[in-house]
């Protein structure tokens, strides 16, 4: 637009010299302006495609910047992509390789003992040894029943294995009398009684059983001490001492009746 104005103004300045002068005839002055209505249309159409080279390199420069809605992604569209890029497969392997990972470095129940293990520490009955909770009833029971039967001190109290039956064996002292009894460790009922004079009663050789160790702690040390199977065992004083006799499938045992411990064994 400046470029205009500038022509426009040379052009009808030298136009009022040459009147002033009384220089060019009319029909000059026509031909100039038409020559200055040129320039004009001429200045204006070049402007005109200068300044649309400037507004396309305005706009490309715009859109190289980022301007422009369609070059910028929207903030969804991206996190909906980058969530599409993690599948679901991926995390539940990484949970089975976490899951693999801890059960190899040792999870689970790493304590529990192997089958072997305990088998050996608990043999179990058979048809010739016997596990102490398997009996129906204790020898305390055995003797109180027997005591309701004769009235006298205990000298030996057994249990044993006779035709494939555990039984309780007790035998008492009376100054006249022994007695022996036979009795089911299954149902308590009495399978033999046997009454005899005696006169050589020794109270060095009675015992009250509340004085010892339960018999079936006596026989689960004697199950844990050598990992075998009860074949019976024997209370009554020996030496002056109170013990049990165990007898092992294996190995025979000694046990102070009176402080439960383990004073001799044999193989």
């Amino acid at each position: 637009m400046m470029n205009k104005y500038r022509i426009a103004g040379g052009i009808l300045t030298a136009s009022l010299v040459m009147s002033a002068c009384g220089g060019n005839s009319a029909s000059e002055d026509t031909s100039e302006s038409e020559d200055v209505n040129e320039l004009v249309e001429e200045n204006a159409s070049s402007n005109e495609e200068d300044s649309t080279e400037v507004t396309n390199e305005d706009e490309s420069t715009d859109t190289a910047d980022g301007g422009g809605d369609t070059d910028t992604p929207e903030v969804d569209e991206i996190v909906e992509e980058s969530s599409d890029n993690t599948p679901e497969e991926d995390t539940a392997e990484a949970t089975n390789e976490d899951e693999s990972t801890d059960t190899s470095d040792g999870g689970g129940d790493t304590d529990t003992p192997d089958v072997d293990e305990i088998v050996e520490e608990n043999p179990g009955s058979t048809s010739d040894t016997i596990m102490p909770d398997d009996l129906e009833h204790k020898a305390s029971e055995a003797v109180t029943a027997a005591s309701e039967k004769f009235d006298g001190a205990l000298k030996t109290l057994e249990l044993d294995n006779e035709d494939d039956q555990w039984v309780y064996q007790v035998e008492m002292e009376s100054e006249t009398e022994e007695y022996e009894a036979t009795l089911s460790a299954e149902d308590l009922s009495f399978i033999n009684e046997e009454r005899e004079n005696d006169d050589g009663f020794d109270t060095e050789e009675h015992f009250n059983y509340d004085n010892a160790v339960a018999a079936e702690e006596a026989a689960q040390t004697a199950i844990d001490e050598t990992g075998e199977g009860l074949e019976g065992w024997t209370l009554s004083i020996e030496d002056g001492q109170l013990e049990y006799e165990m007898d092992m499938a294996d190995t025979d045992m000694t046990i102070n009746a009176e402080t439960g411990e383990v004073t001799e064994m044999d193989d």
